[in-house]
């Protein structure tokens, strides 16, 4: 970092706050420190092992508190879900101006909502979700085991088609040709499945976030079937919504119920479809959000000197004291060092 001199550094994730945002204080004090948190890591962590809608706790999740402490010491952060932006600010007390909405930015692709990809044209249900990400692999299990029969049983000849990267050995043997279900693993493009499915199946039981095959679903004029997890973040139940949304996120027969009734209704279908349309114009166009976020990053970095002397908790974490991510990211940046050396000697 030596040879650079950033005006603004963003962070991917906590993590990388932890491990190297000393280093830039310490190096350039005056650049702008932006958190890009993707999701609320300890949100989901926690759903892992808890009932939800239950939170984590600081006083049992050291995860939540490390994230907290990273969101504190940034100038700023990038949340992605209103859901979690709003229990940062209300559950966990952290200043509103610190964090600003940063989802997808994104449009309808119009040939997904032509005439060509309406109800008649598209057949079969397709599941999508990479498999390092534990929530899709429970998802995918869950939905072949126990709700994938239960849709069979009143659709005989309907076909699920699973696709994602790094397919594990479990997901790969739930590949069954005569219970009509494949497991394709990776695709380049999902353009094409989704242009000919008629459903996206979503049975998330854990997760944070906002979840972005929903989001290419409706992109492509797909309606979606998922739990309240999976719809997190995504539109509002009062206004419509992109397909059916399941209030208990454990129950396999009341998901196959939603699914079998929307691939099935052709009127339930197009409504879907629209509201889908909406959401993603209303929540998700692409020069709305950025431009949202350029604003926040410029208007808090022209008054940066002003939002740090205000910022009562970011001052608290950066003191002398309380810097042990100091050691850490000194720590981070010696193994980098050391590596570097080990590969120049081969």
């Amino acid at each position: 970092m030596g040879e650079l001199d950033p005006d603004l550094v963003v962070f991917d994730r906590f993590l990388a706050e932890e491990a190297y945002a000393s280093r830039v204080r310490e190096i350039k004090p005056s650049a702008m420190r932006v958190l890009d948190m993707q999701d609320m890591h300890s949100l989901r962590r926690h759903r892992e092992t808890n009932p939800f809608p239950s939170i984590p706790s600081p006083s049992t999740s050291t995860s939540l508190v490390r994230e907290l402490a990273s969101i504190n010491r940034s100038d700023l952060s990038i949340v992605c879900s209103s859901v979690e932006k709003a229990l940062l600010e209300m559950e966990y007390k952290i200043p509103g101006e610190k964090l600003q909405m940063g989802s997808f930015f994104t449009s309808p692709i119009d040939k997904g909502y032509d005439n060509n990809h309406s109800f008649n044209q598209r057949k079969d249900f397709i599941s999508i979700g990479g498999f390092k990400h534990p929530p899709n692999v429970d998802s995918a299990v869950w939905l072949v085991e126990d709700i994938w029969p239960r849709i069979s049983k009143k659709i005989p000849d309907a076909v699920l088609n699973i696709y994602g990267a790094y397919p594990t050995r479990k997901i790969s043997s739930l590949h069954s040709p005569s219970d009509n279900v494949h497991v394709h693993g990776f695709v380049p493009s999902l353009e094409e499945p989704f242009l000919k499915s008629r459903v996206l199946l979503a049975p998330l039981r854990f997760g944070a976030g906002v979840k972005g095959k929903i989001i290419d679903a409706f992109r492509f004029g797909c309606p979606v079937v998922t739990t309240k997890i999976g719809s997190e973040g995504i539109g509002k139940e009062n206004e419509g919504w992109g397909g059916a949304v399941t209030s208990n996120i454990d129950c396999a027969e009341e998901f196959a119920d939603a699914a079998v009734a929307l691939y099935n209704d052709r009127d339930r279908y197009e409504s879907s479809r629209a509201s889908a349309r909406k959401i993603l114009v209303r929540e998700f166009d692409k020069t709305r959000n950025l431009d949202a976020i350029v604003e926040a990053i410029q208007g808090t970095y022209e008054d940066l000197e002003r939002c740090r002397e205000r910022d009562v908790f970011g001052n608290i974490l950066w003191h002398s004291s309380n810097r042990a991510t100091e050691y850490f990211s000194r720590y981070i940046e010696l193994k980098e060092k050391n590596r570097r050396e080990e590969v120049d000697q081969t």
